[in-house]
């Protein structure tokens, strides 16, 4: 049997009166706080599985690229670039940098979700505990990874880019060069759009918080 859920928005009340019981409060507060932890363990997880995968793919990039398509001349010694094998290891590191920017992103709204629960939970518990903090400016590792993310995805799509256009220029077209190259890059860009929209989360910048509860359909 199928079950029907669908989603509202609930207000800070109406979550309030969903924990008035001391014993569901605390119950509540150890469970997100646990599956905070649970979480910020899996972002570094995900993040060494799109690294092992993102350092194989330029390292096989490097191999095929200097062991394949190395060339010896008179003035020194020059690679082959534009070739088919390099183009499809290149789009490959691509998915897999966009893939972990979006990840790290994810694993981010999820860590804040369970932060936001335990600052709503924590005053008759723990007191202000996580609202409580040393004031001034502090760098956030996850922000940064995602920075980092975000360079390497750029990284990886101007060598796919690089890549297609050396494939083209075999085409002895300047203007059939140009425009290929143009359409391609368009393409590539609206793909990953795409891609980023199908995986989209929900994390707002706007720093208010905003509560879903699922509704079972009747």
């Amino acid at each position: 049997m199928k079950i029907n859920w669908h989603r509202r928005n609930i207000s800070k009340e109406e979550y309030e009166c969903a924990f008035l019981n001391n014993s569901v409060k605390e119950a509540a507060y150890k469970e997100a706080s646990d599956i905070r932890k649970f979480e910020i363990e899996l972002f570094w997880k995900r993040a060494a599985f799109f690294w092992a995968f993102i350092v194989s793919i330029y390292t096989a990039y490097y191999h095929v690229l200097t062991k394949i398509y190395e060339r010896k001349c008179e003035n020194g010694t020059y690679y082959l670039h534009g070739k088919i094998p390099l183009i499809v290891l290149s789009g490959l590191g691509l998915f897999f940098c966009v893939s972990w920017l979006l990840s790290s992103r994810g694993s981010k709204h999820w860590q804040e979700n369970w932060e936001n629960h335990l600052m709503l939970l924590e005053d008759s518990i723990t007191g202000p505990l996580h609202k409580t903090y040393e004031a001034g400016k502090a760098f956030s590792e996850s922000e940064l990874t995602i920075a980092a993310g975000w360079i390497v995805s750029i990284c990886s799509y101007g060598l796919l880019l690089f890549e297609f256009m050396e494939f083209v220029k075999r085409l002895n077209n300047g203007v059939v060069c140009f425009f290929t190259t143009c359409i391609f890059a368009l393409l590539v860009f609206i793909l990953l759009i795409s891609y980023s929209q199908i995986v989209k989360g929900t994390t707002s910048k706007s720093g208010s918080i905003k509560f879903q509860t699922q509704i079972l359909d009747k």
